[in-house]
C-alpha cells in the first residue's frame, strides 16, 4: 500500500524509520507491563511471566517482519518496492531490550534460588526446610549467609540511579556483570553446602531425604547439576549396600546366624528375608522419589538389586523345598501316633540321664521332638504370610497345636519333681 499510494514514505530510509518506530512502540508497551519493584522485592514469579512474554513478543515481531518482507519480495505487482532493509537498524533496540529482559530473568531466578521468593511469600524470603542430624544447624546457617550475601547484591541493583529498562543506558552492562560474578560465587558456595550436607551419609534413606530437600531448593542450572551428581552418589551408595549384603550372604549361607529358638529351614529362610527386606526398603525409597533424574548409576543399581533379590528368593525357595521333601518322608499316621505317647517320662537309666542332663528318678517332658520341630517350622513359615504354602500333612497336625500346647503346659505345673526339657 505504501509503495503504490504514498508519495512521502516510498523510500528505503523512511520505511526503515517507520518500522523502527514500531519496534520502539513495542518496547514502550512492554515496559508498562514490567515492574522493577516486583522484580527486586515482590512477586518475582509474576515478573518472570511478563519478562518471558516480552522476549517472545520481540521474537514474534521479527517473524512477522520477515514473513511480510518475503511476501512483498515475491510480489509481481508493478511499482511494489522490494523490502531489502537493514534488519540491524530496525531491530537493534528491541534485541537489546530482549537481552535486558533476559538479564532481569536471571535476577528473578536468583531471587527464587537464594532468597526463596515466590508468589506465595509476597516479597519475603521463604522458609528453609528443616535439616536433621549433627550438621543440620550448620547447613541452615550457611544457606542463610548465602541469602544475606545475595540480598546485598540485590540492594545494589535496587539503588542504581538510572532507568534499567532504557536500552540506551550502557552503564547497566557493568553493573549486571558485577552482579553476575557475585551470583557465580554464591553458586559455588551453595554447591559446597550441598557437598557438606552429603558428607558422612551412609544410609540410602538419609541420602534420599537430603535429595528431596535440595531438589525442591534447586532452581538454577548449576545447582540442579550439583544435586543430580549427588543423585548418582546415592545410587552408588545403594550399589555398595547391595554388594555388602551379597558378601554377607555368601559368607554365612552355609551356616546362617540363627537364634537358638529358630528352626533350621524356616529360620534360614527368614534370615534371607531379613537381608532382602533391608535392600527392598532402600530401593522402595529410591523408587518413590519420582523427582530423581535418570542416571547411569540408576540403571546399574536396578540390575544389582534384581540380581541380589533373585539370589535371595531362590535361596528361600530352596530351603522351603528342602523342608517339604522332609515332610514327604513322614507318614501322617505316624505323626498321629507320636501324639499318643505319654507326656511324662521318668529317667531310669544312666544313658537317659546323660541325654536329658537330669539326675536319675527325675521326670521330664516326653513330647516327641520331631513334632516340636514341625510345630516350630510351621509357626515360622507362617511369618511369610502366604508366600509359602504349608503342606497338608503339616497343616493337619498343626491344627492340634494349641491343644497340645495346653497339655504340655499343664504337665509342667503338675509333675513333681520335674525338669522341663525339649
Amino acid at each position: 500500500m505504501i509503495s503504490t499510494l504514498s508519495k512521502f514514505y516510498n523510500t528505503e530510509d523512511r520505511l526503515t524509520g517507520l518500522l523502527r518506530k514500531i519496534s520502539n512502540q513495542i518496547i514502550r508497551r512492554c515496559c508498562d507491563q514490567i515492574s522493577l519493584d516486583e522484580i527486586f522485592k515482590g512477586d518475582v514469579e509474576a515478573s518472570m511471566v511478563s519478562l518471558d512474554e516480552t522476549i517472545k513478543c520481540g521474537v514474534a515481531w521479527k517473524q512477522i517482519y520477515r514473513r511480510t518482507a518475503k511476501a512483498i519480495n515475491m510480489s509481481k505487482d508493478k511499482g511494489t518496492q522490494k523490502w531489502k532493509f537493514d534488519e540491524a537498524s530496525i531491530f537493534a533496540q528491541i534485541d537489546a531490550f530482549a537481552q535486558r529482559c533476559r538479564d532481569l530473568l536471571e535476577v528473578c531466578e536468583g531471587q527464587i534460588q537464594f532468597a526463596r521468593k515466590s508468589s506465595s511469600t509476597k516479597g519475603k524470603s521463604g522458609p528453609l526446610p528443616e535439616f536433621g542430624g549433627t550438621k543440620g544447624a550448620e547447613i541452615t546457617k550457611a544457606l542463610l549467609d548465602i541469602e544475606a550475601s545475595f540480598e546485598t547484591q540485590i540492594e545494589r541493583l535496587r539503588k542504581l540511579d538510572y532507568e534499567i529498562l532504557d536500552v540506551k543506558t550502557s552503564r547497566w552492562h557493568d553493573d549486571y556483570n558485577f552482579f553476575k560474578n557475585g551470583v557465580k560465587d554464591l553458586e559455588v558456595m551453595y554447591a559446597n553446602v550441598i557437598t557438606t550436607a552429603f558428607d558422612g551419609v551412609t544410609q540410602v534413606s538419609a541420602g534420599v531425604i537430603l535429595l528431596e530437600i535440595f531438589y525442591s531448593l534447586a532452581k538454577r542450572l548449576s545447582i540442579k547439576r550439583c544435586v543430580e551428581k549427588k543423585t548418582a552418589d546415592i545410587y552408588s551408595l545403594f550399589i555398595k549396600q547391595c554388594q555388602s549384603i551379597r558378601s554377607e550372604f555368601d559368607e554365612q549361607r552355609k551356616s546362617p546366624p540363627l537364634r537358638p529358638n529358630e528352626p533350621q529351614f524356616a529360620g534360614t529362610a527368614l534370615w534371607a528375608r531379613s537381608l532382602s527386606t533391608m535392600v527392598q526398603e532402600a530401593w522402595a525409597m529410591l523408587q518413590g522419589a519420582k523427582y530423581l533424574v535418570a542416571t547411569r548409576e540408576a540403571v546399574e543399581a536396578e540390575e544389582v538389586f534384581n540380581k541380589l533379590m533373585g539370589v535371595l528368593n531362590d535361596f528361600k525357595s530352596q530351603h522351603y523345598q528342602n523342608w517339604v521333601e522332609t515332610l514327604e518322608e513322614i507318614d501322617s499316621t505316624e505323626l498321629q501316633k507320636r501324639l499318643e505317647q505319654p507326656l511324662i517320662k521318668k529317667i531310669t537309666s544312666v544313658a537317659e540321664s546323660n541325654a536329658y542332663d537330669v539326675p536319675l528318678g527325675h521326670l521330664v517332658c516326653n513330647f516327641d521332638q520331631q513334632l516340636l520341630a514341625l510345630f516350630t517350622e510351621v509357626h515360622y513359615w507362617e511369618k511369610f504370610h502366604g508366600e509359602f504354602t504349608i503342606p497338608y500333612v503339616a497343616h493337619d497336625i498343626c491344627n492340634q497345636r494349641e491343644k497340645v500346647r495346653g497339655e504340655r503346659t499343664e504337665t509342667t505345673y503338675t509333675s513333681q519333681p520335674f525338669n522341663y526339657h525339649y
